[in-house]
């Protein structure tokens, strides 16, 4: 027994040497660098489901707890980073990426590959740094906490590497259920300690918002991603149908927004405020995919940045009318018409 037990020591030993010794790798690092690799104008779209679920649960069960919320939405970022560097890497690694391409850390030498592989594993480790605390703290049981860590994580890894989603035309439909149902649940669960179909129906439209971010960027792509092998969901729509559902992600969401402002709140009419954004979008999108296969990448090199901004405003405008107390349009509406007979009949009959 004290031969497995120092087994067991040695080698949990001999993988934390591991790990430290990758992340001694990031020596001379800058985090300038370090950050920008990681794709920080993206890190609104994780933020964004995990202040949802939390205003959720303030909300329909009166629960909020601030740690919980902090905790939840640093590690919701942190594994984020670790996706989008895993991402960075497979892709250089598959030789998607080149001298053209969006992303040129690797390509032109900003960091090395294995400094990318320490970066990986400081932002899996800063995620389960901060998550596993979740577990006493929440109300929820460990074994759903744990599940819920899991499937983030194992989201992150999977988009491409591993099963590689993102080369099969399935990379689209796991983001926006990373980013909608799976994030919006977590830290409504970790609030209140159960799930909730109100939660999930509420993610929807920033699912949807999500999978704009990721079709933006793989239409981008598209040349680059034809040459190099990779089968999106782009390249198998072509330029026109991909343009018709980049306006259907973009704009479905709009559809829900009136329906929750006539039936629960006025408030959560506010996103309507960017739509005229989203129209603009959805016209520079498509004048972009007009073009030739030369100025594909010009015309839409930052439509993914833009189409992020707009997804983090619309979804705190959607925080913004989970919170603040209203009337529905149409209890607006039927007060309105009753005051207004009452005030006609004071009229004519007094």
């Amino acid at each position: 027994e004290e031969g497995e037990a120092g087994g067991a020591r040695g080698g949990g030993g001999a993988a934390s040497g591991g790990v430290l010794h990758g992340l001694a790798k990031l020596r001379g690092v800058r985090p300038r660098t370090a950050l920008l690799a990681a794709r920080p104008w993206s890190f609104p779209a994780s933020v964004a489901p995990v202040l949802l679920g939390a205003s959720l649960a303030f909300k329909l069960d009166d629960v909020f707890s601030p740690l919980c919320l902090c905790l939840a939405t640093g590690c919701a970022v942190a594994v984020h980073a670790a996706g989008n560097l895993v991402n960075t890497y497979a892709d250089y690694a598959r030789g998607v990426d080149g001298r053209d391409s969006s992303d040129k850390t690797l390509v032109q030498g900003a960091l090395s590959p294995p400094q990318v592989r320490a970066l990986i594993t400081a932002a899996y480790a800063t995620g389960a740094l901060l998550g596993l605390p979740l577990i006493p703290l929440s109300r929820a049981p460990a074994g759903v906490l744990v599940g819920l860590l899991l499937a983030g994580a194992g989201s992150s890894y999977a988009y491409t590497a591993g099963p590689a989603l993102k080369y099969r035309a399935l990379g689209d439909a796991l983001i926006m259920a990373t980013f909608g149902p799976l994030l919006v649940s977590f830290s409504y669960v970790s609030q209140v300690g159960a799930a909730s179909w109100t939660a999930l129906r509420a993610s929807i439209p920033l699912a949807l918002q999500s999978g704009a971010i990721l079709h933006a960027n793989n239409a981008r792509d598209m040349v680059e991603d034809a040459a190099a092998g990779v089968d999106t969901l782009a390249l198998r729509l072509g330029r026109r149908r991909s343009a018709v559902l980049y306006e259907l992600l973009l704009l479905a969401p709009y559809a829900s927004v009136v329906w929750r402002a006539a039936r629960t709140s006025t408030f959560a009419g506010l996103p309507l405020a960017t739509l005229p954004a989203a129209l603009r979008l959805a016209a520079n999108f498509r004048a972009g995919l007009a073009a030739g296969d030369a100025p594909l990448s010009a015309s839409l090199a930052r439509m993914p940045m833009r189409t992020a901004k707009h997804a983090a405003l619309f979804a705190l405008l959607t925080t913004a009318g989970v919170l603040l107390p209203s009337p529905s349009l149409r209890e607006l509406g039927g007060s309105l018409v009753r005051t207004a007979l009452r005030s006609y009949y004071d009229r004519v009959f007094s």
